[in-house]
């Protein structure tokens, strides 16, 4: 069995396998991520057999976004299961509570292992309050703004608009970066998955600020001072699968909770315009006025 070693969102995680662990290795976003080998901190074993029990309580199911396929999110016991089944392919994982491995059955299909990767990753780290979060984060001074908002609302537009029209911007991720909730410390990771942006850097930053984006007829922004609305305008933005189990969602609680005494957070209700982008800089950076 082969193996290699991956550092994503500050855990290494030591990939072991046959012919799937050489197609991991040839996805776009993943070499920036693979290092020397060292001591993993979690494993993922692939072509793995795993058989998803009848009998098991089904938490989520979903559409594949990238093809066609259904995707299951499943739970017996202590026992976690996910699944993708396409037409004409199936893959599957299993984790098992508080255990540090993931075993991942064999595929064929790039998008169907890269979201793997992904509810793997999603699973070793939410016990430890890091976890995908899905943005678009831009790094203005050696600090991170993550833009959140329901696919399509303009968050990529959003940080476009920054990128061309304020100086010392650059874009960390475009659509699932890492989010570490430490007790001392909130910290952005750029990661494997960037959507349809091919933006993969192996940088951290700490947060300066998270903006709930909202489309709308003019551009106001306020800051969500009052926990419950910036605990609403963070949640929904978290992996919802694991939120529908009662041990992952208690993680995500936490994070959240941590996060929203930690980092400012704004809701930005907007048009797609540089005057959008000015006035949110403005907000976030206001000793720069």
């Amino acid at each position: 069995m082969k193996q290699a070693t991956y550092h994503i969102g500050g855990m290494y995680l030591s990939m072991r396998g046959g012919d799937t662990l050489e197609r991991l290795h040839s996805l776009v976003g993943m070499s920036p991520f693979r290092v020397s080998s060292c001591e993993a901190d979690e494993y993922v074993c692939l072509d793995e057999e795993v058989v998803v029990p009848s009998d098991a309580l089904v938490l989520s199911r979903f559409d594949f976004q990238d093809e066609e396929g259904d995707c299951t999110f499943c739970r017996r016991g202590d026992d976690y299961y996910f699944a993708i089944e396409g037409k004409n392919e199936q893959v599957s994982l299993h984790h098992r509570k508080d255990s540090h491995l993931v075993s991942c059955s064999s595929t064929g299909k790039a998008s169907f292992l890269r979201y793997m990767m992904w509810m793997s990753y999603s699973l070793l780290a939410m016990p430890t309050l890091a976890s995908p979060i899905h943005s678009s984060v831009l790094v203005h001074r050696g600090e991170a703004v993550l833009f959140l908002g329901d696919s399509g609302i303009g968050k990529s537009t959003h940080t476009r608009l920054w990128g061309e029209h304020i100086e010392d911007v650059h874009l960390l991720n475009d659509d699932s970066p890492i989010v570490l909730a430490r007790p001392y410390h909130i910290e952005v990771y750029g990661s494997p998955w960037s959507g349809k942006t091919a933006c993969f850097h192996q940088r951290c930053f700490p947060i300066r600020a998270i903006v709930r984006l909202s489309q709308a007829k003019e551009n106001k922004m306020e800051r969500l001072t009052k926990r419950m609305l910036a605990f609403g305008a963070l949640h929904p933005s978290l992996p919802p699968s694991l939120a529908q189990d009662e041990y992952y969602g208690d993680k995500i609680v936490a994070m959240v909770n941590r996060l929203v005494e930690k980092v400012p957070v704004y809701h930005l209700s907007c048009l797609p315009n540089v005057d959008a982008a000015l006035l949110c800089h403005s907000v976030i950076y206001p000793e720069n006025e």
